[in-house]
C-alpha cells in the first residue's frame, strides 16, 4: 500500500492544523509577535543612541512591566466578561496606532526638531500603552484558541501555538538588531507591516459549540 503524501501525513499528525481558523490564529500571533520584539529591540537601541544612558533603556522594561502586571489583575476578568474577538481587534488597532507613532517619531525630520528629553518621553509612554495592551491581548488570545479547535486537539494546538510564539520572539529581535544598525524608522515601517499583516489575518471565531468538546 503507497504511503500517503507528505502534506497529508503532516496533516493526519497534526490535527490541529486542519482548521482554517486555527491557522489564520498562529499567522496572527507570529506576526504580532514578530512585530512587538523588533519593536522593543530597535526602542532599545534607540533610546540608548538619544541619551548614552544605560539606566534609561532600563527603566522601559519598567514602563512596560508595570502596566502589564498591573492591568493583568482585572484583564482576565475583563475578557471573561467580553467578546474575544473584538478586543483582540481593538488590541491589533492599538498596536498599529503604536507602530504609526513610533514611524512617525523616529523619522529625521521629526527627530531633528523635538528634543531629546520631549522625544525620550513619549518613546516611554508609547511604551507603557504597549504594556496595557499585552496585558488585554495574551489573555484573549489564549481563551479564542479554545474555540478554534475541538478539545481533543488541544495538546497539539498548544504545541503550534507555543512554536509560532517562540519563531516570532527569535526572528523579531534578530530583524530589530539589524535594522537599529541601518535605520530605525525603515525598522518600524517593517513593524507596521507586520501589524498590518496581523490585521488582515485576524479571524471570526466560532460560534460556541461549533466544535465537539
Amino acid at each position: 500500500m503507497p504511503s500517503p503524501r507528505p502534506a497529508i501525513s503532516f496533516l493526519i499528525k497534526n490535527k490541529a492544523l486542519r482548521y482554517p481558523l486555527f491557522r489564520n490564529y498562529l499567522t496572527v500571533r507570529f506576526f504580532i509577535i514578530l512585530a512587538l520584539n523588533m519593536q522593543s529591540t530597535i526602542i532599545y537601541y534607540w533610546v540608548y543612541n538619544l541619551t548614552n544612558d544605560i539606566s534609561l533603556v532600563g527603566i522601559l522594561g519598567l514602563f512596560e512591566a508595570i502596566p502589564a502586571i498591573g492591568c493583568s489583575l482585572f484583564s482576565g476578568y475583563f475578557v471573561d466578561k467580553h467578546e474575544k474577538k473584538k478586543l483582540i481587534a481593538v488590541c491589533i488597532l492599538g498596536y498599529l496606532a503604536l507602530s504609526l507613532i513610533f514611524t512617525s517619531l523616529s523619522l529625521p525630520g521629526f527627530e531633528k526638531h523635538t528634543h531629546v528629553y520631549w522625544l525620550v518621553r513619549m518613546i516611554y509612554a508609547g511604551v507603557f500603552l504597549g504594556g496595557v495592551l499585552r496585558a488585554f491581548i495574551s489573555p484573549a488570545s489564549f481563551a479564542i484558541m479554545g474555540m478554534l479547535v475541538p478539545r481533543k486537539h488541544y495538546p497539539n494546538a498548544t504545541a503550534w501555538s507555543s512554536t509560532s510564539w517562540q519563531v516570532g520572539a527569535v526572528i523579531g529581535p534578530l530583524l530589530g538588531g539589524g535594522y537599529a544598525c541601518f535605520r530605525y524608522s525603515c525598522g518600524f515601517v517593517h513593524s507596521l507591516f507586520n501589524t498590518v499583516g496581523s490585521a488582515v489575518c485576524h479571524f471570526p471565531h466560532p460560534a460556541a459549540g461549533s466544535f465537539e468538546t
